[in-house]
């Protein structure tokens, strides 16, 4: 009976906001009886919440760079997610005395003065290097957000996001605003985001060969010109394989039985694709193209589009759904036929050095599907990053 009257009031919606009250205050007051030590604990653990958020604004006695050092003492890496750079990078990295390894995301051609952003960069990289500090440069043209992470080998410290950028006016002068966090569940969250982003990695080999053309470019336009510099002339760009990314891949194959592709066939830096049917790409998806009828891969395109839009040239074209898509590939894609890579030799390649990873993503270990008239198939990043691999670099 006592259970049943206890059941009726627990359902009963009128009295349940009593009970729960009273369950509350019941089990509160044993904490307070039996266990002091825990309620004050649990109170203080609330509090805490209040503690792990810190407002940071550059003020004369206290901005971001000063923050920055502050977790930089408890640290031996980090992470700088940082648009915009300057020649200011070493006087401010210099404060940091204990870091060891940096992470830079930053772009370089999407707000112009890629040339001079070069230059920025082989000064970060040459710093570093007299420094013995470990740099890997990603580039995402697409950055907007800035954050600072710190480390300790792996343990999160605790990290910094904010409106200002890496320079010196960004974390001293400006009038920005930011907040220092010291939750590790919440850095993990911000972290797994940064490695999610559509980003490539930009060697240090890559930067020495744009070094000299960067320069040669700023001396030949000394005044201010909307001309840009062609980062594609001189370097392939290698998208980012992270198993992390939700950039997908896929084999396109281009031309047909009836007109085959031929060597000297050389698809535009800036062109279009087509499809039967939509096939719901996503803008940093990775095309790997393979000419039909010579039976070679024909270099990687990144997609541009959000989505598909119809456009049918002619009556002979069966692929009316098109997306706009941008070469990463130009020095291979240029002249591939003098260095043939057969795709379908790929795969079996491919499995010989992996046997338990997978050539496509639905779980297969051909490109079968592509001799049988399939207009895309997705596959692997393990896969997409032997690919890349194959392809001259340099």
């Amino acid at each position: 009976a006592d259970l049943k009257s206890l059941w009726a009031e627990i359902t009963n919606t009128k009295r349940r906001q009593i009970f729960c009250r009273r369950i509350f205050v019941f089990t509160h007051l044993i904490d307070l009886l039996f266990s002091p030590a825990a309620l004050f604990y649990n109170v203080y653990k609330e509090r805490q919440v209040f503690f792990m958020l810190e407002l940071i604004q550059n003020a004369k006695n206290k901005n971001h760079l000063g923050r920055l050092i502050k977790l930089s003492e408890k640290s031996n890496s980090m992470v700088i997610v940082s648009p915009f750079l300057d020649e200011q990078f070493s006087s401010l990295t210099e404060h940091l005395t204990s870091i060891q390894s940096i992470d830079l995301y930053t772009t370089l051609e999407r707000f112009g003065g890629t040339a001079q952003k070069i230059l920025v960069l082989r000064h970060i990289q040459e710093y570093c290097t007299s420094k013995k500090i470990k740099l890997s440069v990603h580039i995402d043209e697409d950055l907007h957000g800035k954050v600072y992470l710190f480390y300790k080998d792996i343990s999160p410290i605790g990290f910094l996001i904010t409106s200002g950028n890496f320079t010196s006016n960004g974390l001293r002068h400006n009038h920005e605003f930011g907040l220092c966090v010291t939750d590790t569940a919440l850095q993990n969250q911000v972290y797994q985001s940064v490695m999610n982003l559509n980003s490539y990695r930009l060697t240090e080999e890559q930067l020495q060969t744009l070094y000299p053309h960067a320069q040669e470019f700023l001396s030949s336009h000394p005044q201010a010109t909307t001309e840009e510099f062609p980062v594609a002339q001189y370097i392939n760009i290698k998208p980012s394989y992270s198993l992390q990314t939700e950039r997908r891949f896929f084999v396109k194959p281009l031309g047909t039985s009836e007109r085959p592709i031929k060597p000297g066939f050389v698809l535009k830096n800036h062109d279009t694709v087509g499809f039967t049917d939509n096939p719901y790409l996503h803008k940093g998806d990775i095309l790997f193209c393979h000419g039909v009828g010579c039976s070679s891969l024909l270099g990687y395109y990144e997609v541009i589009d959000n989505t598909a839009f119809w456009k049918q040239y002619n009556e002979e074209d069966r692929w009316p759904w098109k997306y706009h898509v941008v070469c990463h590939s130009k020095i291979f894609s240029e002249t591939w036929w003098e260095t043939p890579i057969k795709t379908f030799h790929l795969a079996p390649s491919f499995k010989a050095l992996n046997p338990q990873k997978h050539v496509t993503k639905a779980g297969g270990d051909t490109l079968g599907a592509l001799m049988q008239g399939k207009d895309h198939l997705q596959i692997t990043p393990e896969f997409a990053k032997y690919i890349i691999d194959q392809i001259p670099y340099l």
